[in-house]
């Protein structure tokens, strides 16, 4: 080998290591571009979940509270229904009394007669 083939070999060579070490560069900024917009993406996720969580608490509170309301409600109808009940009782009782106050005043009164 001549002094001029190694130098010539010796450039080629050089030439090849600046180009492997510009695409090693390239792909260096590729991944960092990579590595920063799935940092971006993740934390984007994570607000999501948290806001989706955030979301399903309330909700879950507006669930608990017509539960709530919803039992309340039932007590409610429930004492009302128990108060109506209590009301027709002493309406029939009193009915029931009016008549047979009117039927022993008209018996009392046919007797007299």
């Amino acid at each position: 080998m001549t002094k001029s083939s190694v130098v010539s070999s010796q450039r080629r060579l050089e030439r090849k290591l600046k180009e492997l070490n510009i695409t090693l560069d390239e792909e260096r900024q590729q991944h960092t571009e990579q590595r920063d917009q799935l940092t971006l993406r993740v934390k984007a996720l994570k607000r999501q979940v948290d806001e989706g969580e955030a979301e399903a608490e309330r909700l879950e509170g507006l669930r608990r509270k017509a539960i709530r309301e919803m039992e309340e409600m039932q007590e409610q109808k429930e004492a009302l229904q128990s108060k109506v009940t209590a009301l027709e009782n002493e309406l029939n009782r009193t009915s029931i009394n009016q008549f047979l106050l009117k039927t022993e005043r008209g018996i009392c009164g046919m007797v007299r007669e």
